[in-house]
């Protein structure tokens, strides 16, 4: 019997994003793209085709009622494609658990070690179509579920595979998506004996393959790109991983491509030069506000330069004031 195993990266499902012509159709994209891949692997007879995700299935936190409910559809469309979907917790999971419709899929976390390090959670639904488990065993290798935050420990007399949402990247990505996103990222720091192969999502521009010792790590970009800065027309083609399982044992692992759209077909670039200059004219408006308002550091008469800041402030109850005291000293 034939299993097939598609891990998914990123994909942060939202409605729509700024500067965007249509965010929205950007996801389905990737979904249909998802639902004709699950589609080729049952016309391979595979008896069972399950999905994985990564982590960071949701966006950040649905406002309103119309947002909920688009991607709500959104998932339930993605799930429609698998026999059965589990979960990795990415950040976003975690960071945005209120109002997340993830949740509306999940009737308890089976993951213990994210039940311990994030008990904020709460699931209340009467279905569970999204599983969480903390790991999935067959005859000569395990899948990890590690989540955002946490740690597990594989079993040595297997392989392990491990799936990260965390920073891991080699010192060059690392120091390139430092000055992308213009804050301080860290790598995640643990000891990888024992697994011989992470598959780590969270780091949405990065593509690459490299070593910790016998552990290989592989960066797998994300599937969808939310930030207008991650989207360019370099590294277009994303590979997603599909385990196959013969009769409970490892077969193979092939990397199934998906090309991206380019820039000039999602990024509306007239409205985010527009966005740009209101930023910086909000950014000089701040800064003639703070200049106003801070004490004066000009040299010269220490009073003309008091009587000057005086009179910016519009006040002439104070200015009066000023001036009687100047006239009695």
């Amino acid at each position: 019997m034939f299993e097939a195993y598609i891990l998914l990266q990123d994909l942060h499902l939202a409605l729509k994003k700024a500067n965007r012509f249509n965010y929205s159709e950007e996801c389905y994209a990737v979904l249909n793209f998802i639902h004709t891949l699950a589609d080729k692997y049952r016309n391979l007879q595979c008896n069972k085709v399950s999905g994985i995700s990564l982590g960071d299935l949701s966006d950040r936190g649905y406002n309103t009622r119309k947002e909920y409910s688009g991607v709500t559809q959104m998932i339930k469309w993605l799930i429609k494609a698998f026999d059965d979907f589990y979960l990795n917790f990415g950040n976003h999971e975690i960071t945005y658990c209120k109002d997340n419709p993830v949740y509306h899929f999940i009737r308890d976390i089976q993951n213990k070690a994210i039940r311990t390090a994030h008990s904020k959670i709460v699931c209340e639904s009467k279905i569970n179509e999204i599983l969480t488990p903390e790991r999935l065993e067959f005859e000569d290798f395990e899948i990890l579920f590690q989540g955002w935050n946490t740690y597990l420990t594989p079993n040595l007399k297997k392989q392990s595979f491990l799936l990260l949402h965390q920073t891991m990247l080699t010192q060059a990505s690392l120091s390139a998506v430092r000055a992308e996103l213009q804050y301080e990222e860290h790598n995640y720091n643990q000891d990888f004996t024992g697994i011989q192969k992470v598959y780590a999502g969270h780091s949405h521009t990065v593509i690459e393959r490299w070593h910790i010792n016998d552990t290989e790590i592989i960066n797998l970009g994300s599937l969808l790109r939310t930030n207008v800065n991650e989207v360019s027309d370099l590294n277009l083609r994303r590979h997603i991983p599909v385990i196959l399982v013969e009769d409970g044992y490892l077969s193979k692992i092939i990397y199934e491509p998906l090309d991206l759209h380019k820039r000039a077909l999602i990024i509306d670039e007239d409205s985010l030069k527009r966005g740009q200059e209101a930023n910086r004219e909000y950014a000089f408006q701040h800064k003639v506000k703070e200049r106003a308002l801070a004490p004066s550091l000009e040299l010269g008469n220490p009073i003309d330069n008091l009587t000057s800041r005086i009179k910016s402030q519009g006040d002439d109850n104070l200015m009066t004031l000023f001036e009687e005291l100047r006239r009695k000293v």
